[in-house]
């Protein structure tokens, strides 16, 4: 059974791949691009996953897990987050991690960019929810 923390890697590796975004898991630390606004980033916020309870058994047994993962798609202005978001969807969406893993799907509609200004320079970013069952 591929574990959560391999999935987190396989996950981090796939993201990596992009040339277009910096990746990081947690905390980012983003880089400026030249004109002093955050490069195109994701942050990967991974979760122990849960069962499906909606797969569960008639009699109460567990149905399979679900391993779940934010991913936060971010640049310094709105088309740097969607370069950012766009390139999370070309990488998961319908990607198999391992050979005893489901596909990866975003699990639900982010709804609107948001603009932080709390951070400076201010960013816009999207927080995209995927899962696999595992």
């Amino acid at each position: 059974m591929t574990t959560p923390e391999a999935l987190l890697t396989l996950v981090r590796n796939r993201l990596d791949a992009h040339p277009d975004v910096d990746v990081f898991v947690g905390e980012p630390t983003a880089r400026m691009d030249s004109d002093g606004r955050a490069h195109p980033y994701v942050a990967i916020w991974p979760s122990p996953g849960r069962t499906d309870t909606a797969q569960e058994a008639l009699c109460g047994l567990p149905g399979p897990r679900d391993w779940t993962c934010q991913v936060t798609a971010a640049g310094g202005d709105l088309p740097r987050a969607m370069r950012a978001a766009a390139a999370v969807h070309a990488q998961l969406t319908g990607w198999q991690p391992a050979t005893d893993t489901g596909l990866m799907r975003e699990t639900v509609d982010p709804g609107p960019y948001l603009h932080d200004t709390s951070v400076t320079p201010a960013r816009w970013f999207t927080p995209l929810q995927y899962a696999t069952e595992i």
